[in-house]
């Protein structure tokens, strides 16, 4: 029986690596929120040290960013630095 993925357990998110950084998580919000005049559906989570997130982490700082356009990941070999930085905050899974 195969492994798991991240995307099995949590349909609502899926694993992204750009260019310059790595080990991100697109993730689509039940409600989406309204920021900086743009209303959004899907954010980007990454953990500050760049260790990948897992299931069982506990308070883990991250980068919180916006995906104002979904398009733009279709390429996936784009910046993060594309999407615009909201604000550190801390992860549980």
């Amino acid at each position: 029986m195969p492994v798991p993925t991240t995307e099995d357990i949590y349909p609502r998110i899926k694993r992204i690596n750009f260019t310059d950084s790595k080990n991100w998580l697109l993730v689509k919000l039940d409600k989406g929120i309204n920021w900086q005049e743009k209303h959004l559906e899907y954010i980007l989570i990454r953990s500050s040290d760049d260790i990948p997130l897992q299931r069982g982490i506990k308070q883990k700082y991250s980068y919180l960013k916006a995906v104002s356009d979904i398009n733009i990941l279709e390429n996936k070999k784009g910046s993060s630095d594309e999407h615009g930085f909201i604000d550190w905050v801390l992860v549980e899974i």
